[in-house]
């Protein structure tokens, strides 16, 4: 099995530029352990959000990311991309 998350550089947000889970590991609860790890971290460098692009027909992309408190927003029309982002409580 193999997964990884990414961070950007330290600032105010983060962006996640890549969160892949290989097919015959999903569904096991690997992306959500990504995602947290992810926040925890963002979290502990002191960012007060977190941000990422999803495709819009990545359905269990988008449930991911609202059931870890992301709010989906949809970009200008035209393109097949949204924006998950997350403000993060309690960073450092």
């Amino acid at each position: 099995m193999s997964a990884r998350a990414w961070l950007a550089e330290p600032a105010e947000s983060e962006t996640v530029a890549a969160l892949l889970v290989e097919f015959r590991a999903r569904g096991h609860g690997v992306g959500q352990a990504l995602m947290s790890l992810a926040l925890d971290r963002a979290r502990q460098r002191g960012c007060r959000r977190v941000e990422l692009d999803v495709n819009e027909r990545n359905d269990a992309a988008l449930a991911l990311y609202e059931a870890l408190g992301f709010e989906i927003t949809h970009k200008p029309p035209g393109g097949r991309d949204v924006l998950a982002r997350r403000r993060l409580e309690g960073a450092a």
